[in-house]
């Protein structure tokens, strides 16, 4: 149980938290562009991305929508820059 809010509890498997997935949380609100734009997962990211904003706007919660640089580390990754790039959700400024 949380100490400071009652109604929040983590369930995990293991005898204490972050010892797995608790442990994952990379602090980022996923906007979805590394899956397929038609996708089931990047229609959900969005969707999640635009509520979780909404909100912290609704309840004051301190937050920054800094946006991501994706960069390419090779050669190889540059097609897929573009194919990024290309993803209608990705222009939308949806994110």
């Amino acid at each position: 149980m949380s100490a400071d809010h009652k109604d929040i509890l983590l369930l995990e498997k293991h005898d204490g938290f972050g010892r797995e997935t608790s442990s994952r949380n990379s602090e980022v609100i996923h906007a979805g562009f590394n899956y397929p734009s038609a996708s089931l997962k990047a229609k959900l990211c969005l969707e999640g991305n635009r509520k979780l904003y909404e909100l912290c706007e609704s309840h004051a919660i301190d937050h920054r929508q800094t946006g991501k640089i994706v960069v390419a580390n090779s050669e190889d990754e540059i097609d897929r820059l573009h194919l990024l790039y290309a993803q209608d959700f990705f222009l939308c400024g949806s994110v």
